[in-house]
């Protein structure tokens, strides 16, 4: 074999060895960035039934003969199945995703939190007769829905382009 040849193999090894690693490299983004919008969309998924679910929790209306308190009270038991896969979303998602769609879940968590306690607070003012319409637009009013529309809107436009891989969006990491 002459020095020409070997020269030739060699290149070729090499070239073949450098596309071979370029190759893995893109199945390896292409891996990534399909397990993020797959993350991404389960957790938009879980965020928005979530959202729902406390809108329902917010309603004001009574559909059962129980009363209001024990309609409100059933409510929050069902919502409990729907928090536990919050969580689970919100961990996937502090594993794969932007922190910022992490602190979007934390502010969904915290107004569940804030309007909890204010139907509670809203009952007992009700019972102790210290009852104002304040109490009952922080539980039930329309501020609460407005306050639940913004968060849906936000998770929307921070996971939107992920689930979707959309590279061109702004909020595509």
């Amino acid at each position: 074999m002459s020095v020409v040849g070997a020269v030739v193999s060699v290149a070729s090894f090499g070239f073949g060895v450098w596309k071979a690693s370029k190759e893995l490299d893109r199945w390896r983004t292409e891996k990534r960035e399909v397990k993020l919008a797959e993350v991404a969309a389960e957790v938009m998924l879980t965020g928005f039934r979530f959202l729902t679910e406390l809108e329902a929790v917010a309603s004001p209306i009574v559909s059962t003969p129980g009363g209001f308190q024990e309609e409100v009270r059933e409510r929050w038991t069902r919502l409990v199945e729907h928090q536990n896969r919050f969580l689970d979303a919100w961990n996937l998602a502090e594993v794969y995703l932007p922190e910022d769609s992490a602190s979007i879940l934390e502010a969904i968590w915290k107004k569940r939190a804030s309007l909890y306690v204010s139907q509670w607070a809203y009952f007992e003012s009700v019972v102790n007769k210290t009852y104002t319409s304040k109490h009952y637009a922080d539980a039930f009013g329309q501020q609460v829905y407005e306050a639940l529309a913004a968060l849906r809107e936000r998770l929307r436009s921070s996971l939107r382009s992920i689930a979707r891989l959309e590279k061109d969006k702004p909020n595509y990491p």
